[in-house]
């Protein structure tokens, strides 16, 4: 991909040695800020997909005390599919919705991305981020990590 800020964290380019664009998958991407007017923040495509990943709390420009909303900009042959955003983006199993991430980006407890995913073939054997198996309870979790819950031994007398 090509860098350049019109996003501030993922740009691709829809000329010809890009024309298959850019694979965003199993990202979190937050937190980011683009100095361009009206630009993205987080993902601004031409072309390609972002899919099992969340793009929240991202900006565009800035305008007095606020930033411009702009998590996810999908433009030409892009497309984004099991995916979650702030803000409605159209495609299969896209969720808007806060992504309830704790301070170190992995899913709360009660987080709508876990379990919100789609599996694929590569995963059952890869890992996350954080090392966790891909896919822990039956099916992928949005974002670069794993809902991991270690369980515990509890005595009642």
């Amino acid at each position: 991909s090509d860098l350049y800020p019109v996003a501030g964290a993922v740009r691709t380019t829809d000329s010809a040695s890009y024309s298959d664009g850019a694979a965003v998958e199993n990202c979190t991407i937050v937190g980011n800020r683009s100095c361009v007017h009206q630009a993205a923040g987080g993902v601004y495509l031409l072309a390609g997909s972002v899919i099992n990943s969340i793009c929240f709390d991202n900006g565009g420009q800035r305008i007095g005390q606020s930033w411009i909303d702009g998590n996810l900009v999908l433009s030409g042959g892009a497309a984004a599919t099991y995916t979650l955003t702030k803000e409605e983006v159209a495609g299969e199993g896209n969720v808007a919705n806060d992504p309830l991430l704790k301070a170190d980006y992995t899913l709360g407890r009660s987080s709508p991305a876990i379990n919100a995913g789609l599996n694929q073939d590569w995963m059952q054997y890869a890992f996350d981020l954080s090392g966790e198996k891909r896919i822990i309870r039956g099916r992928v979790d949005l974002g670069c990590y794993e809902r991991f819950v270690q369980g515990f031994t509890m005595y009642i007398r």
